[in-house]
This record gives C-alpha cells, sequence and structure tokens, in this order.
C-alpha cells in the first residue's frame, strides 16, 4: 500500500551498515503538520540511504510503502522510502552574534565596571 506523507524533516539519522553483506539503512523522521503533531520515522534502505540528507528543516512530500512484519507474535507496521518532494527549503537561521569583550577587560562587582559620567 502507497502512502504519502507531508510534514517537515526534524531528524536525519546517520546511515548504519548491517552485518557482512553491508545492507544499509537509514532513518529519517518527518513531524506532520496535522491538528496532532505526529513524528514519522521512514525507514531508507540500499541505494535511497543519504537521499534526504540535505532536506533536515524543509517541508516535504514523502511517498512510502507501508510495511508490515510478525517477530514473536508481534506484528510491526514500517513506512519504507520511495521518493520525495521538497515543498519548501530547509529554514535556516542566521548565526547569532557573539558579544566579545575588550582585551585585558576585567569584570568589576556590584556594577562599578559601568563608564565613569566624565
Amino acid at each position: 500500500m502507497k502512502v504519502t506523507i507531508e510534514g517537515r524533516v526534524i531528524d536525519v539519522a546517520e546511515p548504519q551498515t548491517l552485518g557482512a553483506s553491508g545492507f544499509r539503512k537509514q532513518t529519517v523522521v518527518v513531524q506532520t503538520d496535522d491538528k496532532y503533531d505526529n513524528e514519522m520515522p521512514i525507514t531508507l534502505v540500499k541505494d535511497n540511504v543519504g537521499e534526504m540528507d540535505a532536506a533536515l528543516g524543509a517541508k516535504v512530500k514523502v511517498y512510502c510503502y507501508l510495511g508490515a512484519r510478525q517477530w514473536n507474535d508481534r506484528y510491526f507496521l514500517e513506512l519504507k522510502y520511495a521518493g520525495h518532494e521538497l515543498m519548501q527549503a530547509p529554514i535556516i537561521q542566521a548565526p547569532q552574534p557573539v558579544q566579545t569583550m575588550p582585551p585585558g577587560y576585567i569584570p568589576q562587582p556590584d556594577g562599578l565596571d559601568k563608564e565613569l559620567p566624565f
């Protein structure tokens, strides 16, 4: 079953290499803009690993396949990546200016470091 998820990318995990075969896997988390924000982990495997690395903070539409499996009498669902569209570029915040003190400045207690009026 194919599913479409729209939201903002809030986390891109480091790629993992599993087993001797070199199987690669990565998880990307998309937060939806629904009434109740949901954080959806999407699994990228093999050749798709790394496709969404630059999308952190971007608004995207992600196409996934809904996969299910059974393990120890329990059932698990997984969103498997099939592709994505960039809807809005990542919002990049400007770096905050760093306040530096002049060389040799020594702060004084009780506000005595204010300049004198003369």
